[in-house]
């Protein structure tokens, strides 16, 4: 079904529309920033620690957990209490976790204060979605599609970058207190713009499904990070992944019987948004795996420094950037199907070649990352507008967060599972290899996994039905 059916407040004055764009970019961007820019960090951090990779990744992890395990009550959450309150009371806890990350000074008070940004963070990107499917005119969503997605382009391919500009200058604290300006403005523009409408007073938290949903999320999240541990794949480990995947199906079985559910699983009965649905999951283990990993192949397996890695990997970051525009152009004259397949055909192709001659000079290395980055910048919107358009209006809550909430879980499962797949990796080949090669050898088998994830991908953008460019 198309967005034609019900009404839709419309946002008509300039001024409201320019600071709603600066809002989207602004929030989305924190949200992904907070989960790349530690990358860039971990060596530091485990040396001023004295901590493993296997501890140290809980600073991404607990982060992405906390997100993932609580964005399906983001819906809910904009449905009981309005769009403005959820964003400005999510905003203004975020800033303030920020800046207690920054200050604290054990690991550990890290890792809980990032868990708690995670827990207000849940609501940022769903709620842009929103935002732009219920109060935006038409003819502006795709532009505020391609901010958007400029913004969860930019944020991973920056992030690193921007952190690595502020440990060489300041030292690894600012990579959390940069959150605090950004994020008081988007207080502000959020408690001024965002039209108000009533919450449901009638609604209610289901919580028995918050109960299974949130404890499958643990159990699943925990069990992978613990398989990179000492006790590996081991028989409790594993029952402890297949009770999480349990309380998960009990949760979607509760779902459908549920006569206020959390996420409206029908949904998923929508082709179009179910096969774009699929892309946005294999997309996102590019996006969370690609940066991690470069950044450990120029570091441990090439021996540049932090610094240099960032400033290394700005010109990909500004193809993400281009990739975003150069896809609004191309909407007005191709299909968005056309769209979607040339931007896997660039990620798959940048992958791919970088696992299979990953041992090159570093300028043809910087060139495979910039064809991903590119594609990855292309992705986003055609690939977002043409799910979500098919939903009614109604549905773009459920739409957006059930989308969220299945690329968040992915997101910190894809950390977990390549941290675990580089470590045995790298176990391996430093019994036969020297340790910048054996660095090497493994980073270059996690391109052509990720690579083969783009191909699949590319696979199922063929079944999406070929519409019109510039449908409007």
């Amino acid at each position: 079904m198309s967005q034609s059916s019900g009404p839709m407040p419309v946002l008509g004055k300039p001024a409201a529309i320019v600071a709603l764009a600066v809002l989207t970019f602004n929030v989305c961007f924190i949200s992904l920033y907070n989960i790349s820019s530690i990358s860039i960090a971990l060596p530091l951090l485990m040396d001023e620690f004295k901590v493993s990779m296997s501890f140290i990744q809980w600073i991404s992890i607990g982060y992405a957990l906390a997100m993932g395990a609580t964005s399906p009550l983001a819906g809910h959450l904009m449905r009981l209490y309005s769009l403005k309150r959820s964003m400005v009371v999510c905003l203004a806890g975020y800033t303030i976790l920020a800046a207690l990350s920054g200050l604290a000074h054990s690991l550990r008070m890290i890792i809980f204060f990032r868990a708690l940004q995670g827990l207000c963070g849940a609501v940022f990107v769903p709620g842009t979605m929103v935002m732009i499917y219920q109060f935006i005119p038409r003819r502006y969503q795709t532009l505020f599609l391609t901010i958007q997605n400029v913004s969860l382009s930019l944020a991973p391919a920056l992030a690193p970058i921007i952190a690595g500009v502020l440990i060489a200058s300041l030292n690894w604290q600012w990579i959390f207190f940069i959150n605090i300006p950004v994020g008081l403005l988007a207080v502000v523009l959020a408690a001024v713009c965002i039209p108000f409408e009533k919450g449901g007073d009638r609604l209610a938290i289901d919580w028995l499904g918050f109960g299974l949903v949130v404890a499958g999320c643990l159990a699943v999240f925990l069990s992978i990070s613990l398989s990179s541990t000492p006790l590996g794949f081991s028989a409790p480990v594993i029952g402890l992944c297949l009770s999480g995947l349990c309380f998960l199906v009990l949760f979607g079985r509760q779902q459908k019987r549920s006569a206020m559910p959390i996420i409206d699983f029908s949904v998923l009965r929508n082709r179009e948004y179910t096969l774009t649905l699929v892309g946005h999951v294999l997309s996102t283990i590019l996006l969370a795996a690609s940066p991690f990993i470069f950044a450990i192949m120029l570091q441990t397996g090439k021996g540049y420094s932090s610094a240099e890695t960032a400033s290394f990997m700005f010109a990909p970051a500004l193809c993400a950037m281009v990739g975003a525009p150069l896809a609004q152009k191309l909407y007005s004259h191709l299909a968005s199907k056309t769209v979607i397949a040339i931007s896997w055909v660039l990620m798959a192709a940048g992958c791919l070649f970088i696992g299979l001659l990953g041992q090159v000079p570093l300028p043809a290395l910087l060139a495979l990352l910039a064809a991903q980055y590119l594609g990855l910048g292309m992705l986003g919107m055609p690939i977002t507008d043409h799910g979500m358009r098919e939903l009614p209006r109604e549905q773009s809550n459920d739409g957006a967060t059930l989308l969220n909430w299945i690329c968040l879980l992915v997101t910190g499962l894809s950390v977990s599972v390549f941290t675990s797949i580089y470590e045995r990796l790298n176990a391996y080949f430093i019994g036969h290899l020297a340790a910048a090669q054996a660095c090497l050898e493994s980073s270059q088998i996690i391109y052509i996994i990720i690579g083969i994830a783009c191909l699949g991908g590319l696979l199922a953008t063929f079944p999406l039905v070929k519409k019109a460019p510039g449908r409007s």
